[in-house]
């Protein structure tokens, strides 16, 4: 059961600062320490649930330009808010989580010794709305790599003539931003990783997806038992997230034509150990097919492909994709059929 509020009131009402927040050593340490391990020196947008007294609201508000701190406890909010009233990019309110969730967007949220006072069920709705108030796809991956600790995973975004807010939002996510100019699938993928395997060991294991895609939060558990098996390349499939704007008729006749048609090979959803990558030669620089390419040339060489539909990536279907034959184009194609 999550813990009532009604616990934290008592508290309250006993002690102004009753986890002694102000006068440890420990506590300021932790603080520190958590200032520490965030991805980015700076955000746009910050969010604290379960901010108590503010004690670490003034540290994160100086790394961002607007901070929410909310707090179920009212005296609670609003000492924090007397503590921070000098900084005007800070609002402070009270709220209960995961019920009164803002329903705003934020680049970087942190959750300091809350999750244990969830029960399972309205844990999983609050990190269900830290998922949506993050950028997507980058939210997905990080609850991912959360999974398979302590095996270290590195995320980098390859931004490809990016005209929109993609590489600043990554780098402040936390991300390695690799900015290129190349409009081309295949090059940025390649780009990308060069940049892995310059900077790690030979025997990482690479994961690819797609910045208009969302991976489920097993994914990489799902690689990793892959990759322990023995797996050279593994490709999985895609579902489609959105029908929004298509003819009615097009769902069934894009899932009967995927399902009888099995193989199927997409960059939003594919691994492959760094030896194998490295000995078929890459990613080539096409633009579009360059993931059938790479995979194709790792069952020429003799590599173990694995296909498996166990663990599908979640992937927009917007009728602009930017490879002229990939999945939106495809899209396209069918729609006419209807």
């Amino acid at each position: 059961m999550t813990t009532p509020l009604s616990y934290f009131e008592r508290l309250y009402a006993g002690s102004r600062d009753p986890w002694s927040f102000e006068t440890r050593w420990y506590e300021a340490r932790k603080h520190a320490l958590t200032l520490e391990a965030l991805p980015a020196r700076h955000y746009r947008s910050g969010f604290e649930p379960g901010c108590s007294t503010g004690m670490l609201t003034t540290r994160l508000a100086a790394r961002c330009d607007r901070l929410l701190a909310v707090d179920a406890v009212e005296a609670a909010a609003r000492t924090a808010a007397r503590r921070v009233a000098d900084r005007p990019q800070v609002s402070v309110r009270a709220g209960r989580m995961p019920q009164d969730w803002p329903d705003e967007n934020f680049d970087l949220i942190v959750l300091s010794e809350l999750g244990y006072y969830f029960d399972d069920t309205d844990l999983a709705l609050l990190l269900d709305r830290v998922a949506g108030s993050l950028p997507r796809s980058l939210a997905a991956l990080r609850i991912a790599a959360t999974l398979v600790t302590p095996v270290p995973v590195r995320l980098i975004v390859v931004a490809d003539a990016c005209t929109d807010d993609t590489a600043l939002l990554a780098d402040a996510g936390g991300a390695e931003v690799v900015r290129v100019n190349e409009r081309n699938v295949g090059r940025a993928r390649r780009a990308g990783m060069a940049h892995a395997l310059n900077r790690g060991p030979q025997w990482m294991w690479l994961a690819t997806t797609d910045a208009d895609s969302e991976v489920p939060a097993e994914w990489l558990r799902w690689q990793l038992r892959h990759a322990n098996a023995g797996t050279d390349l593994l490709a999985g499939t895609v579902e489609v997230d959105d029908w929004s704007g298509w003819p009615p008729a097009l769902p069934g006749r894009y899932e009967s034509r995927y399902r009888r048609r099995p193989g199927h090979i997409h960059g939003a959803n594919l691994g492959v150990s760094a030896a194998a990558y490295l000995a078929t030669g890459g990613f080539p620089g096409l633009v579009c097919d360059e993931d059938q390419t790479l995979v194709a040339r790792a069952i020429a060489a003799g590599r173990r492909v694995v296909l498996d539909d166990s663990c599908p990536v979640r992937t927009s279907a917007r009728p602009d994709g930017r490879a002229p034959r990939g999945f939106a184009a495809h899209l396209r194609a069918l729609a006419t059929e209807c």
